[in-house]
């Protein structure tokens, strides 16, 4: 397929960096779990904590589970912050908790009423807290919602985190793995509980069909826009609005720089107008254009000007995934399109002249400007973006140029 070369369009651009001596910020780490009840001395303390039940049954609708928790300071610190996490896993540890796709997290609040015998669960240490006490010395709840078909079987608290210091670092009470325990001033404290139901959605979303508006587009005088509808369908829980799901597209004939030329279509559920689709999209069995467990999605992109010409094949799928986060293969969809056009753009701009001053600088006293000069040109679709770094050793500042 031949390449037509264009006139050369040319920019001059200018970037200015502020150099500073201080580059960096420290980040600090803080452990992940604990292995006291106190930890150091000064640390909070985890006095009591227990769950409103340690069964759910999501079968035939969703459910929820509160988790209640005593947490003192050490005076004259107060509790700032406090929060657990939870995961449908109870043989995972530590971090390795946190990949799992239904890893939860909550926020521990305060409890303002209801802090009494008959409401809390049974046992709970009440011992000396009057109402729900404060945040020197209080009660605090967090609940968990769980959809219809979530997992079944055993669920625990894989961590908990509490901070009574601003900046300082947490303290996380020492949590069982083997006996699922986790340690308290009150005792040893069950953190598993477990979904009795007998159906799980464990099945990912499909791809039924697709079709695009167009046969071919044809990009050599101008942008084209090019339309995707699909149907996609889920078994039980239906497919997630949380990310809208997203398929990509790259050339055969990519030139194969750093950036690859890929278009992106991100779908959206149709609400109206799925009785005027392109011909060939099975829509047999749709009320209109149908829902998130069987539905009819849309998704346009703008091809630009000088693209490259040929078949753009699916490089991925992404965030096609059900209520209970089963994915989509992201290598499960071959598809294309066709490009038809014959000027398209596959060499990179040139940098014909550069220009840096000051060619020195020192920043003892404060931060230096540094300004840079450089005429680029491009052959055709021009010179999309533009920016610099300047590095030595580790330290580096970055500007992004302006055209003029």
């Amino acid at each position: 397929m031949p390449h037509i070369k264009k006139s050369k369009v040319s920019y001059l651009f200018l970037s200015l960096l502020s150099i500073s001596l201080f580059t960096f910020s420290i980040i600090k780490f803080v452990p992940f779990l604990g292995t006291a009840v106190r930890g150091a001395e000064g640390d909070p303390v985890l006095v009591d904590l227990m769950m409103n039940k340690y069964t759910i049954n999501t079968e035939d609708s969703s459910d929820s589970i509160t988790v209640y928790a005593r947490i003192q300071a050490v005076s004259p610190k107060e509790i700032i912050a406090a929060s657990l996490s939870i995961v449908p896993d109870t043989e995972c540890e530590g971090l390795d908790c946190s990949s799992n796709a239904l890893y939860q997290m909550g926020d521990f609040e305060l409890m303002t009423e209801g802090c009494t015998a008959g409401k809390l669960p049974d046992g709970f240490d009440l011992d000396g807290i009057a109402d729900c006490g404060d945040s020197t010395d209080g009660i605090y709840f967090a609940t968990f919602e769980f959809g219809q078909y979530s997992p079944i079987g055993g669920w625990k608290i894989c961590h908990i985190d509490i901070n009574d210091e601003e900046g300082a670092t947490s303290f996380n009470p020492t949590i069982n793995n083997v006996d699922l325990t986790v340690t308290t001033e009150a005792g040893e404290r069950d953190i598993s509980f477990t979904n009795t139901a007998t159906t799980e959605d464990t099945q990912a979303p499909v791809i039924k069909d697709y079709v695009f508006d167009k046969e071919s587009i044809d990009t050599t005088d101008s942008a084209k826009t090019l339309t995707m509808y699909a149907r996609f369908s889920d078994n039980l829980t239906g497919v997630s609005d949380e990310f809208p799901p997203r398929i990509q597209f790259m050339p055969e004939n990519d030139p194969g720089f750093a950036y690859p030329e890929i278009v992106e279509f991100e779908f959206t559920l149709m609400k109206s107008g799925c009785d005027s689709l392109p011909t060939g999209l099975d829509v047999e069995g749709l009320d209109g254009c149908g829902d998130n467990k069987d539905g009819i999605y849309e998704a346009s992109v703008e091809i630009p000007r000088y693209s490259s010409g040929g078949l753009w094949n699916v490089v991925g799928v992404w965030n096609l995934s059900d209520l209970m986060r089963n994915s989509f293969d992201e290598n499960g969809l071959e598809a294309s399109f066709n490009n038809t056009s014959t000027v398209y753009d596959t060499d990179a701009p040139i940098i014909n002249s550069i220009s840096i001053s000051p060619s020195s600088f020192e920043t003892v006293d404060g931060p230096q400007t540094v300004t840079i000069e450089m005429q680029i040109e491009d052959d055709l679709a021009g010179v999309d973006l533009a920016k610099v770094s300047l590095a030595n050793g580790i330290r580096s500042v970055t500007s992004v140029f302006d055209v003029y």
